[in-house]
């Protein structure tokens, strides 16, 4: 296994939860690609779901933007962009439960609103006891 892997994809959908489905086929493909078990492919599929529902709750109703790569092939970075609405505030008690359930199902996670467009990212390492 060497450490110089890296590949991903980019997609773009429009502002509908029904579009989730497919960033988290997106998600699972390429982490397949990389040593990654099916628990942990389902985790960081959770991990997205939470993402995408804050940039939808977040964004102006333009197209979201989520990448996904395997930086290296023991890691999987997931990175979501969306155009803030005016007044869309994160709904407090759904973003401590969103981080509740980030803290679980990554290794680390962050959100952040700059110019205008939120930011989310996530990421996930493998445990060596859980590769396939």
């Amino acid at each position: 296994m060497t450490d110089s892997f890296e590949g991903g994809v980019t997609v773009t959908v429009p502002a509908d939860t029904r579009y989730i489905k497919t960033i988290r086929l997106a998600v699972s493909g390429v982490a397949s690609l990389g040593s990654f078990s099916i628990d942990a492919i389902d985790d960081m599929k959770v991990a997205v779901d939470e993402m995408c529902s804050t940039l939808l709750e977040v964004g102006d109703g333009s197209a979201l933007s989520i990448s996904v790569s395997t930086p290296r092939r023991d890691t999987l970075r997931i990175v979501g962009h969306v155009p803030v609405g005016e007044g869309s505030p994160v709904d407090e008690a759904r973003a401590e439960l969103s981080t509740r359930i980030l803290d679980v199902m990554t290794d680390d996670h962050g959100f952040g609103v700059t110019d205008g467009t939120a930011s989310f990212w996530c990421e996930r390492s493998v445990d060596p006891a859980d590769a396939e």
